[in-house]
């Protein structure tokens, strides 16, 4: 009898905690999210502005490199020993200035013995001329020490050439680069010295797509801007278009003649080119702080009016255009007039509750974050 009762008492027990517990970890969980899914989340306050239609001039945007107008490398057409150095690592020079001299001794020899020869074959022929004109000569004597002479002549000038071929000189204005060569080094044709560049001003050199040929032409301006100094625009206009289309990328090579007055840009820097095109079109545009940027696309909510004064946001995929300022251009995906969260995004989800408060939005940032 005795364990019959103690059964039952343990069923009891089992039963009510087991109870207990369904509510405490089941029934509760779900009345609290019952409650709080009847009661709806509060609002989220956020800064709004409309969509509105720009008159934008167009752009073309492309990646580029910078190149010299002219640079080379400065290399000896004769060898030898260095002799004399004339130049620092990064000195800017002149045309004309001498770079290096190298040792020419043996062609200062070989020039004086061909001056004597020289001297010595128109005393001859001076003599064959008083012959000849006398009649003690005949006239083939005399144009054999004619072009005794003029061989002579040659030699000396053979000889002055080779010596000025040890003497480098720039061959044009420019900036040189570090210094390859040392004194009482010897040096074979066509070592590289020094390099030798133009930096004022330089190429920009850029592909555009073949569908945008027929807006692109000679004359037309470019900006440019690098990495190194992001702060400062380069003014440029393209100078030449190349006569044939890369059949790999369907692109065209683009070369413009930027201004370098300082000297800031260098050859083989990467540039950020836009092309103003001469056509303006109307835009719709944004403040730039509506944009979320990602790398699966780019999206902004929109505000939609709900019932009463309550609105509610909707998350919109949008294709951007170009930048101006503090805006930026919406190519696909937003109509004029419709309002865009411009400051409280990061609390925001699709069909969210908003409350629109502008008295304090946030100023628009210098960059784009893709950027």
């Amino acid at each position: 009898m005795r364990h019959i009762i103690l059964i039952i008492v343990l069923a009891l027990l089992t039963a009510l905690i087991g109870g207990f517990a369904y509510f405490q970890f089941v029934m509760k969980p779900e009345m609290i999210k019952g409650f709080i899914t009847a009661g709806g989340q509060p609002p989220v306050t956020i800064s709004a502005d409309a969509a509105k239609i720009e008159n934008w001039s167009s752009q073309l945007k492309s990646i580029g490199t910078l190149t010299p107008v002219k640079g080379t490398d400065i290399s000896p057409e004769a060898g030898g020993v260095v002799q004399e150095i004339f130049f620092e690592s990064g000195q800017d020079i002149l045309k004309g200035q001498p770079i290096i001299t190298v040792n020419d001794d043996t062609e200062q020899a070989d020039l004086r013995s061909a001056n004597a020869e020289l001297r010595a074959a128109q005393m001859e022929l001076q003599r064959k001329k008083a012959l000849s004109e006398r009649g003690n000569a005949s006239k083939a004597a005399y144009d054999q020490a004619l072009a005794t002479r003029d061989v002579a002549t040659a030699n000396i000038a053979r000889i002055k050439a080779s010596i000025e071929k040890k003497k480098i000189l720039a061959p044009f204005d420019g900036k040189l680069g570090i210094r390859q060569v040392n004194l009482g080094q010897y040096v074979s044709p066509g070592e590289t010295l020094v390099t030798l560049q133009q930096l004022d001003p330089v190429y920009a050199d850029f592909n555009i797509s073949e569908q945008f040929l027929n807006q692109i032409a000679t004359g037309l301006e470019i900006s440019v801007t690098v990495d190194a100094f992001k702060e400062e625009v380069f003014a440029g206009k393209i100078e030449s278009i190349d006569s044939h289309i890369d059949p790999a990328t369907r692109n065209i090579q683009v070369r413009a003649i930027v201004q370098n007055p300082d000297k800031k840009l260098l050859p083989g820097m990467f540039a950020n080119v836009v092309v103003k095109l001469p056509v303006a079109v109307d835009v719709v545009t944004v403040p730039r702080t509506a944009v979320t940027y990602s790398l699966y696309g780019d999206s902004l909510f929109v505000v939609k009016k709900g019932e009463g004064d309550t609105s509610t946001v909707e998350r919109r995929g949008v294709k951007i255009g170009d930048t101006k300022g503090d805006r930026v251009s919406i190519l696909d995906g937003l109509k004029e007039g419709e309002n865009v969260v411009v400051n409280g995004q990061l609390k925001l989800y699709e069909g969210a509750g908003v409350v629109v408060d502008n008295s304090g939005a946030l100023q628009t940032p210098d960059q784009r974050p893709k950027e």
